[in-house]
């Protein structure tokens, strides 16, 4: 490398990492409504903690199967872009394990109806077993992808220690330590999470704290388990930082992977550096402070749909290993690889959110299918590299076990095959919703004229939030260099953009009719959402790509002065649309609680007091079963929304049941069916009815200060009942 371009590079450099810190400290430092606190920063530690293990995890397992199979060598990468790589195989392992032992588990409840729940002992055996098994000679921890190994140097690990950092505290110092949720969404998220921890794993019974399993896909649980586990935070913070978490370590996967998508000798002839990669990350996480805060839309500023916007990692892992498909088409084990890694992504997505997985593992469907004509052609020919048609059944067969290992899943196809007694007593009212789609009214030709063509795939592709005016001039200018400079994946890119807008253009057919019990409704608005969720992702790897090739084309102070512009309109908040702050909230959530009220001290002291009755309660009645048990009872505000009924808990109520060891009645319909929506108004509301309350044994009562929960004669019932504790106005009563 001559002088001239150490220089260039080293400006670079320079400039990068100084508008990395200006977006960093922009975001959090430098915040005025943004308190900085110990606590803060040190649960910014944990989290960079709980990555580094991850990514240990990841690198030990990926380590072992290169020594077993040298065809799996297939990433040609950095040091760093190891690194990354292996921090997110590290939480796809994590969530693999945790739902197939589950599977199994589940096995043994429905085989004997006893469940194995996974133990802190077996944990630390696992992990025990891994750092054994990997530690082999020093050469055969070395690069397990690379053509030329290279081990990951200390001096690596720290620029990747030093990546994390600046990649997370800035979460951490707004939005960290909190201890209680943002809505109602999160509130059950939390609670399934720390469902998970308490019975160790995806429960199918959830034993004396409720009657069967959650009801709800549990891979959102699973992923926020797993991140409480490695950092030690509770699931009430990982739950709301979760979507930004997944997002960041997203565009730390798309600068990883942009390499894949450079001509293969362009790769060849000098591979990226982790200074390439770090510079890089460095432009697409500033991009993400200054443009796309993705976690802060208004319409996820509460918490809605944590789990659905928490997917942007296994989007990236989808959309990425697509767009970078095969870059070494003449290994057979490559391929296998990364056709198992797109089929296993895709069921856990489904394990997050069933209707979110629709349009990403129709697209991983595809590319099975032609994975399966290669193998069929390659049978009868013998000349062609392809998967082979036994690993893609041993890969339909895992994807399969792994989404059934969700008792969900499992119980919506067991009543759906098994008849229901009640099938003959079907009223007309209660007949099958009629699914009839209906295309927009204008013909085909009209949407494929070029100005309707350009607005499908701009608004079908990118959701409104981000209509930024630099972000689309920079795509735009390096979609064009991409093109000339590797075709082949720019295609695919204009491919994928296509099969988007046309995923979004068709959901507008889906009815959005439905009710309670049949939530069709909902099926068109997640559709788009996840359409548009895959948008920013493409974006971002699209900016990775044509970043990666200005860096490694510095040749002269025309490609700096390039990457100069490029960073200075990425950073220039002013530059963006008018419709920008319609849709954001950039507004720190560290000390906002939500509608739903926040702690007081006298709440807190009285969580404390329940805790510690609910243990000596179960201490003294052991071995009782969900109905003998002694239950505790919140207060619920009753909403009926039309299409759904919701009963809302106010205040410490929400956080009760994350640490009580006795059972809710009434925290959001769950534990049992008994506790409902019309049953809280026919018994609670419309009259305290304690005779009911004593059949089904709710013998202590939870009022925390100011609740506005319905309740009839909550004056006598105080009189009545024996005050156990009570401060600032929180009383936890004692019915009978």
């Amino acid at each position: 490398m001559n002088m001239s371009v150490c220089k260039s590079s080293a400006v670079a450099a320079v400039i990068a990492v100084l508008a990395f810190a200006y977006a960093e400290v922009h975001w959090s430092l430098l915040d005025p409504k943004v308190e900085i606190v110990v606590p803060s920063w040190y649960a910014g530690f944990r989290l960079i903690a709980a990555s580094l293990v991850l990514t240990y995890l990841g690198h030990a397992v990926c380590a072992f199967s290169a020594r077993k199979w040298r065809g799996l060598r297939l990433l040609r990468l950095s040091p760093l872009a190891r690194c990354v790589v292996s921090l997110v195989l590290g939480q796809t392992l994590c969530m693999v394990w945790v739902l197939l032992r589950s599977g199994i588990s589940g096995g043994a409840y429905l085989a004997t109806g006893y469940q194995l729940p996974i133990t802190r002992v077996e944990v630390v055996l696992l992990l025990a077993v891994i750092v054994l098994v990997t530690r082999q000679p020093r050469k055969g921890l070395e690069d397990y992808s690379a053509e030329k190994p290279s081990r990951i140097s200390p001096w690596d690990l720290l620029v990747f220690s030093a990546l994390l950092a600046l990649s997370l505290t800035p979460i951490a110092l707004r939005e960290l330590p909190r201890d209680i949720a943002l809505s109602s969404d999160p509130d059950q998220y939390t609670f399934w999470a720390s469902q998970v921890l308490r019975l160790g794993g995806v429960p199918w019974d959830q034993g004396i704290l409720g009657i069967g399993s959650f009801g709800y896909p549990a891979g959102f649980a699973v992923l926020c388990a797993i991140w409480c586990v490695f950092s030690g935070l509770s699931p009430v913070e990982i739950v709301t930082i979760q979507p930004i978490l997944q997002f960041i370590l997203a565009a730390l996967l798309c600068a990883a992977l942009a390499e894949y998508s450079l001509p293969s000798r362009e790769t060849i002839k000098s591979p990226a550096s982790s200074v390439h990669i770090f510079l890089v990350s460095s432009l697409l996480l500033t991009t993400y402070w200054t443009v796309l805060p993705y976690g802060h839309q208004q319409m996820m500023y509460h918490g809605e749909g944590g789990g659905r916007g928490s997917t942007s990692l296994l989007m990236a892992t989808v959309l990425g290993s697509v767009i970078a498909a095969f870059a070494s088409p003449r290994d057979r084990c490559q391929r296998v690889a990364l056709v198992f890694l797109l089929g296993i992504t895709g069921a856990l997505i489904a394990t997050v959110n069933p209707i979110t997985a629709v349009v990403p593992c129709c697209l991983i469907g595809l590319i099975c299918l032609y994975e399966l004509g290669r193998s069929i052609w390659a049978w009868r020919s013998n000349s062609v590299i392809a998967v082979g048609i036994l690993p893609l059944l041993a890969l339909g067969f895992v994807g399969l076990f792994l989404v059934l290992s969700d008792p969900y899943f499992t119980e919506m196809i067991i009543s759906a095959l098994l008849p229901r007694v009640d099938q003959t007593i079907q009223t007309a009212a209660a007949a099958p919703l009629a699914l009839e789609f209906t295309l927009p009214d204008e013909s085909i030709l009209t949407w494929l004229q070029p100005t309707r063509l350009c607005a499908l795939l701009v608004g079908g592709a990118f959701p409104p939030e981000f209509f930024t005016a630099q972000f689309y001039i920079i795509v735009s200018g390096l979609f064009l260099w991409w093109l000339v400079k590797a075709p082949g994946s720019a295609i695919r890119l204009t491919l994928l953009l296509v099969y988007l807008s046309l995923s979004f253009y068709l959901s507008l057919a889906i009815p959005q009719a439905g009710d309670m019990n049949r939530p069709v409704y909902l099926v068109q608005p997640y559709i788009m959402q996840s359409i548009m969720q895959a948008g920013p992702v493409l974006g971002l790897l699209l900016l990775a790509i044509g970043s990666l090739f200005i860096i490694r084309s510095l040749r002269g102070w025309g490609s700096l002065v390039a990457l100069v512009v490029g960073v200075a309109a990425v950073t220039t908040p002013d530059a963006s649309l008018a419709s920008y702050n319609r849709f954001l909230n950039a507004n720190s959530r560290r000390t906002y609680c939500g509608s739903l009220g926040c702690l007081s001290e006298g709440d807190r002291a009285a969580l404390r007091f329940v805790t510690d009755l609910g243990k000596d309660v179960l201490s003294k009645y052991s071995g009782l079963t969900y109905d003998e048990v002694p239950k505790i009872m919140i207060l619920a505000d009753p909403h009926d929304l039309g299409t759904e009924d919701w009963l809302f808990p106010f205040g410490s109520s929400r956080v009760l049941p994350l640490e009580s060891p006795l059972p809710v009645a009434f925290f959001y319909g769950r534990g049992s069916p008994q506790w409902n929506f019309s049953n809280y108004q026919r018994h609670i509301c419309a009259r305290f009815d304690l005779d009911w309350l004593k059949r089904r044994n709710v013998r202590f009562l939870f009022l925390p200060a100011n609740d506005p929960g319905c309740i009839r004669g909550k004056s006598r019932i105080i009189e009545s009942s024996t005050i156990l504790f009570e401060r600032d106005g929180t009383r936890v009563l004692k019915l009978f």
